[in-house]
């Protein structure tokens, strides 16, 4: 683990639990400036819970004060059913386990002369506990298990608290034979077990995990923070039955590099109420990303993600996911986002059918500008700039499925937000944000832009901007016509022209030159022609119009000499504008009125040469693919491509921009 992170190996560190069973661990500072941020719109959270707060929402059970049960049955009986094993949370402890009853158990030991002063190191009065101050709840509540409260006394003595937690075998044990130890003094074993059996020593070694369950919640800055746990940690998922949310996935979606999945977490394990009420989600459902042990270097990956998380946060942009925790177990790294109950992009386009009254119209006009503001965020981040040092960033994996829809109290038809930052980079000045194309193997198929076979192609923003134009070409299309016209689109431009010969349905072509050498690369007829089919649909309004001709002339742009695409800032304000168009009440005709455009004659994309990889032009070699040709004398003459020093630098390369034209040469 990179030091600036301050991790070390998920084996070794002893996770130390607070009253309400939080992490000890400081948050790591790989911020710039050391601030992390959330959504503006959830409310600052600077507090501190007490401990025997009560809450509609904390999932503790109603005992009656004149309940009679042994303190043994009550902590059996409203033990918290886990999906790794049963656990009580610390605040679970500290509502069975009330000062009142703890004092009522004490009176019955016969061996104790003072049950006052034992029932203060248990629960001690008051609730501003110093950081050094040692408690026995844990302890007594282990005790309890076990029959063998009145011990107490002996583990008082000995200080082992629940600080000292977890105790571990003596490594001088012999075989067979079961002595613990506290794991500051390894080497000595403890006397309060001297009279136990072997197996209840076991026993107490294996119970004491099911206490010390990890409490997650933001700091007292509200900042995520990370947590180092012990492998032998038992996480507080809930396995609680509910069937009010059919929607929700319980095995989980597997990635390229990381695993999905929708976890519960008990009410008393967490401190992100006030969070999810906030963002309207249920209070116990989270999205669990973990990061799969492959041959890439995990390490390098979670520490990259980490970092964009904290500099793109939600309260730096609406549409920016909200990181809540990071934490290492059993060698794998986690994040803990709020889950999103509507799913991804994807899956939204397939479960509504899209509407063209106004306030649709109007949610998306302002989710295309939120998202395109959002990306302009990581792109040019203002608030990580200083005043000599300018910083850029780029996304990488722009497609539906890290898009998500989370419900909002801002908007009753919720909130589109950005997700994923796996692939994201973050540079300054000179190094900006360009990553060469020996790493664009992580684009995104479909969406995937022409600079990837060429030479000097990077992972860049201009990069963005040619996957968000995919995204907002296909946004379109299912709002005229739904996921059917979703799937006739995704057929049209389903082709074998590429370097592979394999079916795909990128947006580009690969051709050769009718009569020369070389390549070219040019948007598919197909793209071109369905971007005239959607100007024709009768439903297209001017406002998606204005959208369509954004898309095709700025964004889904083959990169060439004479011209690049338009920069995320000079698309954030344009659509900006779009969206205040859209809220004019004198005006509704622009974007609820079908105004179709005629179909034009048969245009093309201009073509521009493609100088490959040289692992394309090995493909190409090797797999023979029947790739199209390109008559210049008839489909129009080839724009100039970039210097593979230039694309290596595009967010540095300026043309002059210009208007494009068919056919057009330079």
């Amino acid at each position: 683990m990179s030091e600036s992170l301050g991790l070390t190996h998920p084996k070794t560190p002893h996770l130390i639990l607070d009253e309400l069973g939080r992490s000890q661990y400081e948050t790591p500072e790989v911020l710039i400036e050391g601030q992390l941020y959330r959504s503006n719109t959830i409310p600052h959270l600077g507090r501190k819970p007490t401990m025997d707060a009560k809450s509609t929402d904390d999932g503790l059970p109603n005992i009656p004060a004149d309940d009679d049960t042994s303190l043994a049955e009550l902590l059996r009986e409203h033990k918290v059913d886990g999906t790794d094993g049963g656990f009580w949370p610390c605040k679970l402890l500290r509502h069975i386990l009330s000062r009142d009853r703890v004092l009522n158990e004490l009176k019955t030991y016969t061996n104790l002369e003072n049950a006052e002063t034992y029932l203060n190191y248990i629960r001690p009065d008051g609730h501003d506990l110093s950081a050094s101050t040692s408690t026995y709840l844990k302890i007594f509540a282990l005790l309890l298990l076990y029959d063998r409260g009145n011990e107490i006394g002996n583990f008082v003595k000995e200080e082992v608290s629940d600080q000292k937690l977890p105790v571990c075998q003596h490594v001088g044990t012999k075989k067979g034979k079961v002595n613990l130890c506290r794991h500051d003094a390894p080497d000595r074993a403890l006397e309060c077990f001297e009279k136990w059996k072997p197996c209840d020593r076991e026993g107490f070694e294996t119970t004491q995990w099911q206490l010390l369950v990890p409490y997650f919640d933001f700091d007292l800055q509200d900042r995520a923070q990370h947590y180092l746990l012990p492998d032998k940690t038992i996480l507080p998922w809930w396995k609680k039955e509910d069937h009010s949310h059919s929607s929700s996935n319980p095995t989980g979606q597997e990635g390229g590099y990381a695993f999905v999945s929708c976890v519960k977490i008990h009410p008393s394990s967490h401190g992100f109420h006030e969070v999810l009420r906030t963002i309207q989600l249920a209070d116990d459902r989270f999205a669990l990303k973990m990061l799969h042990d492959q041959s890439f270097n995990d390490d390098a990956r979670f520490q990259n993600e980490l970092e964009q998380l904290k500099r793109f946060n939600g309260l730096v942009h609406d549409h920016l996911v909200t990181l809540l925790a990071t934490f290492i177990h059993q060698q794998k790294y986690h994040f803990l986002f709020p889950y999103a109950d509507g799913g991804t992009l994807e899956q939204y386009w397939y479960r509504k059918s899209p509407s063209m009254d106004l306030a649709t119209v109007r949610w998306i006009s302002k989710q295309c500008s939120g998202i395109m503001a959002a990306i302009n965020t990581i792109h040019v981040p203002k608030h990580l700039t200083s005043s000599t040092v300018s910083k850029y960033g780029r996304h990488g994996d722009i497609k539906p499925d890290n898009i998500l829809w989370f419900s909002s109290s801002n908007d009753p038809k919720g909130i589109l937000v950005v997700s994923d930052m796996g692939l994201s980079s973050f540079n300054s000045d000179k190094s900006r944000s360009n990553i060469p194309n020996s790493r664009i193997h992580g684009a995104p198929p479909g969406y995937r832009p022409p600079e990837c076979e060429l030479d000097g192609g990077t992972i860049s923003r201009a990069f963005d901007i040619w996957t968000l134009g995919c995204l907002y070409l296909e946004l379109l299309t299912w709002m005229l016509g739904g996921s059917e016209l979703l799937e006739k689109f995704e057929e049209e431009r389903s082709t074998e022209h590429y370097i592979t010969g394999a079916k795909n349905d990128i947006f580009f072509d690969l051709k050769t030159v009718k009569g020369r050498k070389g390549y070219v690369v040019q948007v598919k007829p197909q793209v071109t022609k369905w971007f005239d089919i959607l100007h024709n649909h009768p439903q297209c309004t001017n406002f998606i119009h204005d959208i369509l001709d954004i898309v095709e002339t700025k964004m889904i742009v083959v990169l060439s000499k004479s011209r690049t695409r338009a920069s995320s800032d000079k698309l954030r304000a344009e659509f900006e504008n779009l969206h205040s168009l859209c809220m004019d009440d004198s005006n509704t005709d622009y974007c609820l009125k079908g105004a179709p455009r005629p179909l034009p004659p048969s245009r093309a994309a201009t073509a521009v040469e493609a100088n490959l990889t040289e692992i394309a032009k090995l493909t190409i070699a090797e797999l023979q693919p029947d790739l199209p040709s390109h008559d210049p004398s008839l489909d129009g003459k080839i724009r100039k491509a970039m210097r593979s020093e230039q694309l290596e630098n595009i967010d540095y390369y300026r043309p002059i921009y210009d208007e494009p034209e068919q056919n057009e040469t330079d």
